[in-house]
């Protein structure tokens, strides 16, 4: 099986278990966003989406070339809305101010913690508490014991669809579908750091789990 079908079973497996709901609003993450790189970084997502289609050489050669302009513009945007920022600062600029545009500049917001969890009598306040009654829970279902009747009808579903999920690909149509082992899989798991998805919407945690789970 490809890499590409793998990742759809996931993201598809994804999408049916957790309901994606839409903001209230789209809202800039930092101020020194601009239409500019939202359009360098809309036609970057229309490349890779080709790219995908179509896993050809100039496919690859003009998303690399939108991935660097996009780079580099919002290089460029955040640096010189860093220059306007820094030309603001005076001697009666108070340093809490300063601090406040710094993380607004960054992106940096609270951390929005986990309200409480209910499974069942089990009541789940602190985050150990939490990660103990995911983990718990995760583990049941990974091995079938509490799969409901929807989820065992997705399953089949899913087995359906992708009949090739368990045979062995004979011919690469890309270089992320050749053959590697297990030990080659479980080092770049866990050297890989807990960073944010790329393209593929792939998560290290769903990763992890199908080595180690």
């Amino acid at each position: 099986m490809c890499v590409e079908g793998l990742t759809d079973v996931f993201i598809g497996a994804a999408n049916r278990a957790i309901p994606v709901r839409r903001g209230k609003g789209v809202r800039r993450a930092v101020p020194w966003w601009t239409d500019e790189c939202s359009e360098a970084v809309r036609a970057r997502n229309q490349a890779f989406r080709a790219l995908r289609v179509s896993m050809t050489q100039q496919a690859v050669l003009e998303y690399q070339r939108l991935r660097a302009m996009v780079r580099r513009t919002i290089k460029r945007t955040k640096r010189a809305a860093w220059r306007r920022l820094c030309s603001t600062f005076g001697r009666e600029t108070r340093m809490n101010d300063v601090w406040r545009i710094v993380k607004k500049m960054r992106g940096c917001g609270g951390m929005r913690r986990v309200p409480v969890l209910v499974d069942g009598d089990l009541v789940a306040r602190t985050d150990g508490e939490k990660a103990n009654m995911l983990a718990k829970t995760l583990s049941g279902e990974a091995g079938g014991v509490r799969l409901s009747a929807e989820c065992l009808r997705q399953r089949r579903e899913v087995l359906e669809e992708r009949r090739d999920l368990g045979h062995k690909k004979m011919v690469f149509d890309s270089v992320l579908d050749v053959e590697f082992t297990m030990l080659e899989l479980t080092l770049a798991v866990k050297r890989a750091g807990n960073s944010s998805p790329g393209q593929d919407l792939m998560v290290l945690r769903i990763r992890r789990r199908v080595v180690w789970g």
